[in-house]
């Protein structure tokens, strides 16, 4: 059994998916031990370890606004937990975006403890994942659980601002027609104009993601701080 730890809030969590649909359970334990149940449905295709990391997100930062500084966080994937507490590194461009999140809200914590649990120490949270996920439950347990659903951020964020510039008399949105003022298509790419007159290109999820990659694992990675490379990136 896992040890708990005084003055630490505890958060369970798991991932599910099937054919149709993916979910997240998450249990939290305030340090006064009383404890809620969440069932959260995504809608959006997603593997377990990026729902798993959804999870791990939203709630690191939910625990965060409601002050806790120290937390203990439990998941039974080995995968997910040995990437965040530097067991494993995180090679999967599918799931460097999560993990850099993530590492950046555990930051903010003077505390936090990721540790990997049996699956039968993770019952409560599997269920209520795979609640959220439609798949069919054997027994009869009960939960008073809260069911929401997640909708997945844009894919590329470059689209709308790229459909402008390609179309300025189209229909667009007030925001994008004001944000579009500040870049340029040159050659099929998007580019963000520079203050010094410099065309920056602009990365999108995935090419982002690799470039964080290939930053972390190069000679910067091991000659600068690990907070200022994140600002920089």
């Amino acid at each position: 059994m896992v040890e708990m730890r005084d003055n630490y809030w505890t958060m369970y969590f798991d991932g599910s998916r099937t054919s149709s649909l993916a979910g997240v359970g998450i249990i939290i334990q305030s340090p006064n031990h009383d404890r809620w149940y969440f069932s959260l449905k995504l809608d959006f295709e997603c593997t377990n370890n990026q729902a798993e990391y959804e999870a791990l997100i939203i709630w690191l930062g939910i625990l965060h606004d409601l002050r806790a500084t120290r937390a203990l966080i439990l998941d039974d994937s080995e995968l997910v937990i040995n990437q965040l507490n530097g067991s494993f590194r995180c090679m999967s461009c599918t799931l460097a975006p999560y993990h850099m999140v993530a590492s950046y809200l555990a930051e903010s914590f003077d505390g936090i403890t990721f540790e990997h649990i049996f699956r039968i120490h993770n019952t409560d949270a599997d269920e209520l994942a795979q609640i959220a996920s439609g798949a069919q439950l054997l027994g009869d347990r009960q939960y008073l659980i809260d069911v929401c659903a997640v909708e997945a951020i844009p894919d590329d964020w470059r689209k709308p601002i790229m459909q402008y510039l390609d179309n300025p008399n189209g229909k667009h949105s007030r925001k994008t027609r004001v944000h579009a003022t500040n870049y340029v298509m040159y050659q099929n790419e998007l580019y963000r104009k520079g203050e010094d007159g410099l065309l920056l290109l602009c990365r999108g999820p995935q090419e982002g993601a690799q470039a964080i990659m290939e930053v972390h694992e190069g000679v910067c990675g091991a000659h600068r701080s690990g907070r200022k490379m994140r600002w920089l990136l």
